[in-house]
């Protein structure tokens, strides 16, 4: 199941990326920034702000499990990489409120503009940590 959410969240993004006969100019920049995705959040056209979506699913997705995306941040955030040598990993209510988690990290970004440099996903990750916590894996 999980596998199936992964395919079909590359599927939206590759169709995002291809819709329209206008480029959007946000969406060929890199969206490894806090302001870019802050930037596609409150986008007004939609198809960037499903992509800003997507892009915020697929890593807390990966900060759930033990993951390439836990492997790295363990690399970039010194609080991280201690919560993953205690076993302590990402916890979301199940079933998860997407759309729920989406704010967590729209509302974090807004009271947080200095924190906009950083690596998106590590904003990602303090946000969903503060609201959700973790737990002994």
């Amino acid at each position: 199941m999980k596998i199936k959410g992964i395919v079909l969240s590359s599927i939206i993004v590759t169709n995002i990326l291809t819709a329209g006969p206008d480029p959007i100019d946000i969406e060929s920049r890199w969206i490894g920034s806090g302001n870019v995705l802050m930037q596609m959040l409150i986008h007004p056209d939609v198809r960037v702000n499903m992509f800003g979506n997507v892009y915020i699913r697929g890593v807390a997705s990966g900060l759930i499990y033990d993951s390439y995306i836990a492997d790295w941040m363990g690399n970039y955030n010194p609080d991280y990489k201690e919560r993953i040598q205690s076993g302590k990993f990402l916890q979301l209510p199940q079933p998860v409120d997407w759309d729920e988690v989406t704010n967590v990290v729209y509302k974090y970004l807004s009271r947080n503009p200095k924190s906009l440099e950083l690596p998106s996903i590590i904003l990602i990750e303090d946000a969903l940590h503060q609201v959700y916590g973790g737990i002994n894996n």
